[in-house]
């Protein structure tokens, strides 16, 4: 079964097609309601999104019953998942990252690999100056790779390496939107 958690939530979809909707507290019914077949989903809050496998995702909101408030399409090779009051939608065969409020469904920012690090989608995270995807850094307005970085790699305990050129031993240390130079 498709299966997601959140602090609040437990929610399924059964063999009828419907998702069900457990307080996780008592575990005990909150809602349920009927969707297509779905390949995953994911919660944040008060909003479940679901992806279909040909119908696109489409956010409810369970504060309102699981009233529908919004869908994106999707290409066929696509993941979701919910996070700090966005969904980040990313999609394989024509590679890209988006977030979304899950409020409104309204786009916040997509980014695009170069092509050399399309590959390379593991982790990302989105702050309020950077996008981090595909090893690259990206402006966290726009999706527009930031040029003078070439590579980039998150730091553990916060901030990210951002390297001059791709395998360079040059780059700087970039923690909270300020650079600190280094040579690696």
């Amino acid at each position: 079964p498709v299966l997601a958690v959140c602090n609040k939530y437990i929610a399924f979809q059964t063999e009828n097609q419907s998702i069900r909707v457990l307080e996780k507290a008592t575990q005990k019914m909150v809602l349920e309601f009927f969707t297509p077949v779905v390949k995953s989903i994911c919660m944040d809050g008060e909003y479940l999104v679901a992806l279909g496998y040909n119908s696109g995702a489409r956010c409810f909101d369970l504060s309102q019953n699981g009233k529908e408030i919004w869908a994106q399409t999707h290409n066929n090779r696509s993941d979701i998942y919910a996070e700090n009051g966005n969904l980040v939608f990313v999609r394989y065969s024509d590679p890209s990252i988006s977030f979304y409020d899950l409020a409104t469904g309204k786009l916040k920012v997509q980014a695009k690999p170069v092509v050399s690090m399309q590959y390379t989608m593991n982790q990302w995270q989105l702050d309020s100056n950077y996008l981090y995807a595909y090893n690259m850094l990206y402006d966290a307005n726009t999706g527009a790779p930031i040029p003078k970085y070439k590579e980039c790699y998150k730091v553990t305990n916060g901030g990210y390496i951002a390297l001059f050129a791709v395998s360079g031993a040059e780059g700087v240390y970039i923690n909270r939107s300020e650079e600190h130079t280094s040579e690696l």
